[in-house]
């Protein structure tokens, strides 16, 4: 399909509680949603995936690098409280980049480990958009050949929207 004419109904968080991915399991028996993405972080409730993978709905890797237990030694633990933090240390700390480019490594490994076949990245409160923590992905983008969702256009609607939309173009 092309990118003006497929929608793709996709939920987000599968990983996050088990309330979450009970519903999330739901909609996808029902075969109302097309795609999953789900969180590999370190805490993340995994129990329900292997019938989630039994649905046949595309998985995704929701790469989580703030406000959960991380994956790799390098990051902090835990990883910064908010995607506001996460933007200003990465913007003046190369340490941050390094451990951020570690820990994205290690969740899509973990996935790749569970014997996840991945059919795209994207991130929890879409940090992978913000252009200095793209660049800093985009050679594991490269390397794991797994397409990276993120916005083709700037919609009217709420500001945070808007600037997540803005970021994925510049990212671009």
């Amino acid at each position: 399909c092309s990118i003006i004419h497929c929608i793709i109904y996709s939920s987000d968080d599968f990983g996050l509680h088990e309330s979450v991915n009970r519903g999330i399991l739901d909609l996808a028996d029902a075969g109302a949603i097309d795609a999953v993405s789900v969180m590999f972080h370190k805490n993340a409730n995994l129990d329900l995936l292997d019938a989630l993978v039994a649905t046949g709905v595309q998985i995704g890797c929701h790469l989580v690098l703030v406000e959960e237990q991380p994956c790799s030694d390098l990051a902090p633990s835990p990883l910064p409280t908010s995607y506001r933090e996460l933007f200003s240390r990465s913007a003046l700390d190369n340490r941050t980049k390094r451990w951020v480019f570690a820990e994205a490594d290690a969740q899509i490994k973990r996935a790749i480990a569970r014997g996840i076949q991945l059919g795209f990245l994207n991130s929890h409160q879409h940090v992978h958009l913000f252009p200095s923590l793209w660049k800093t992905l985009v050679p594991i983008f490269r390397a794991y050949h797994i397409p990276v969702r993120c916005c083709v256009q700037i919609r009217p609607g709420p500001i945070k929207q808007m600037a997540v939309e803005l970021s994925s173009l510049v990212s671009l």
